[in-house]
């Protein structure tokens, strides 16, 4: 049997890997006080990697045997989360002085986790999927840790790792269960014909509610969402932002794959449509309400993050109803902007964070005086988040419970969903506010210096802040470019369990 090994199909993590190595050498060669040119390389070579698969491209086709698929959404989710790496990079520049002599390490973990993801989005296999999951995930837990001023970051690598080997473990267990119950594959096509031929059986079905419990822990669904806001608190903020952004999109492309091919079926075995419909409401409505009392605003943002899962789960429910395709649509417009207004606003904390400034609440109180063009910015980014009109991420949540709305003429226990959707969107709304009361309201502290931002840094900052309102104004674009490459991935011939539930 050949490798199967096709380079061109490839190539973008295999740039990424040969950018790892060479970020390697120079850090075991470079000076000390020269390691933050490392930072430079690295953005370098993601920005080559990205012109790359702009302009030249990834040809259509399947390597490793059908267990690696390059198509338009795996195209589309790797152009997306080499933006996401660009962005940890910059988000990385505030923290280059405390990192100090583990910025090398940093940069490392961190591509490394990339390549995982890279290939999570081309996973066609459960088996590639699983390895590609743990290697995305892995670096994660050890950058969690790596702060060691941080008398959090070993407690959160320790839970980040406990709860991490439990859904690798869910996960695995699922695979074998789906691997033994389905006629001995793994290879999502051909596991959607087993579900559409009805040979769905409870065994096969467990197996799938297991992987799902392991890509829920990835994506921080309700109620695998548990380890979320003490990592986010004791991870460096260029990682938190990295964990909020990359690992979530890269989750949810997984999770679209796993869901293109088993999350149909006959209802009387399981009704995923439902299950997807009732967890999108709970971790929606758990996730922002938690966010409203939270006095750090590291743990704020961890717990809204599980808020944003809750609405891009919306997209997944209204599988196989009137109101898939824009379901669809506007999950990965949303995911799209929610990742940008995470950059942010972690890139912003990271340059108070810099001034001397702790991730309190109180810490921000005042900053409008202290920093006017600054504060603008990091207010953009949390009213996207929080889904305030004139924003992206406004858009993305309407469009969102639109097509709930729109499924609810098949289904009609949808309107229960919107309504969840609709109450979680005025819970954004009341921690949103509370940053705006600290930002501009409230007195701050006497004594305090200004923020100082550097020219790029300020021009990264009204860049991000413009596009999230340029678009959240005008999103007609992106929807055009980002509704084709998701109907692309639903559309996967007869072997596609969604047809059945379509009928």
């Amino acid at each position: 049997m050949t490798l199967d090994l096709k380079f061109s199909l490839i190539w973008p993590e295999t740039l990424l890997t040969a950018l790892l190595v060479l970020v390697m050498c120079m850090d075991m060669v470079l000076a000390p006080e020269k390691r933050g040119r490392l930072l430079g390389v690295t953005a370098a070579g993601l920005g080559l990697i990205l012109l790359l698969l702009l302009t030249v491209g990834v040809p259509l086709g399947q390597a490793f045997h059908g267990t690696f698929a390059s198509d338009p959404f795996s195209i589309a989710v790797k152009i997306f989360l080499v933006l996401m790496l660009l962005s940890v990079v910059l988000v990385s520049r505030p923290w280059q002085a405390r990192m100090g002599s583990m910025l090398g390490a940093h940069l490392l973990l961190v591509m490394a986790s990339g390549i995982g993801m890279l290939a999570l989005a081309s996973a066609n296999d459960l088996v590639l999927l699983f390895v590609a999951l743990e290697l995305a995930t892995i670096p994660l837990m050890i950058l969690t840790a790596l702060d060691r001023a941080n008398p959090l970051a070993e407690e959160a690598a320790l839970k980040f790792l406990i709860t991490g080997s439990v859904a690798s473990a869910f996960t695995v267990f699922g695979i074998a269960l789906i691997w033994g119950y389905s006629g001995g594959t793994t290879n999502l096509q051909e596991l959607g014909g087993v579900v559409l031929g009805g040979n769905a059986s409870p065994a096969l079905t467990f197996g799938t509610v297991l992987l799902f419990a392991g890509l829920g822990f990835k994506t921080a669904i309700a109620p695998f969402h548990v380890w979320v806001p003490d990592v986010y608190e004791g991870a460096p903020t260029p990682i938190t932002a990295f964990l909020a952004g990359g690992s979530k999109a890269a989750g949810f492309a997984a999770l679209l794959r796993v869901g293109a091919a088993l999350f149909g079926g006959d209802p009387a075995v399981f009704d995923w449509p439902l299950t997807l419909a009732v967890l999108a409401g709970l971790t929606a409505i758990l996730g922002n309400m938690a966010a409203m009392w939270q006095k750090n605003l590291k743990r704020l943002l961890a717990h809204a993050s599980v808020g944003h899962a809750g609405f891009l789960l919306l997209g997944l429910a209204v599988l196989g109803t009137s109101g898939q395709n824009l379901g669809l649509t506007a999950l990965g417009y949303y995911m799209a902007f929610y990742a940008l207004a995470v950059a942010l606003v972690f890139f912003a904390m990271g340059l108070v964070s810099r001034a001397g400034s702790g991730e309190a609440l109180s810490d921000y109180e005042g900053l409008a005086k202290r920093a006017p063009g600054l504060t603008v910015a990091l207010l953009v980014g949390v009213l996207s988040m929080g889904g305030i009109p004139l924003t992206a991420g406004f858009i993305g949540k309407i469009w969102l419970v639109a097509a709930v709305v729109k499924g609810a003429g098949e289904k009609t226990w949808l309107f229960g969903l919107a309504f969840a959707a609709g109450f979680a969107m005025v819970l954004s709304i009341v921690y949103t506010l509370m940053i705006m009361r600290t930002l501009y309201v409230a007195p701050g502290r006497d004594g305090e210096s200004a923020v100082a931002v550097a020219s790029w840094e300020k021009a990264a900052l009204f860049v991000m802040a413009a596009l999230l309102i340029v678009f959240g104004v005008w999103p007609a674009p992106v929807m055009d470019a980002v509704g084709p490459v998701m109907a692309d991935l639903f559309q996967i011939g007869q072997s596609s369990a969604l047809i059945a539930a379509a009928r």
